[in-house]
């Protein structure tokens, strides 16, 4: 196909039904890149903390303990985890 003009318009597919094939673009830029909300480091340590969070809860609760006590514990849990593990793994 071609324009109006008569000049070719690489959009559309050719005669022979190829499609064209693109040129890059040199001025293209790639975008800026925001950094990351958390690091790896981070996230790993607050999803370990949960983990050990919520362990601690559930067998608090099978042990008999009362609802409350078995969230405060798990609570704890989390808080001391959250604390100690970055010291423990360092960085």
């Amino acid at each position: 196909m071609t324009h109006l003009d008569g000049t070719p318009n690489p959009g559309y597919l050719s005669s022979s039904g190829t499609s064209p094939v693109p040129t890059p673009q040199s001025s293209a830029q790639p975008p800026d890149s925001e950094p990351p909300l958390m690091t790896l480091r981070t996230f790993v340590i607050l999803i370990v903390a949960v983990g050990v969070g919520v362990v601690v809860g559930v067998l608090t609760e099978l042990t008999g303990t009362p609802p409350a006590g078995s969230v405060l514990a798990g609570l704890f849990a989390f808080g001391g985890t959250l604390y100690g593990l970055p010291k423990l793994v360092g960085g």
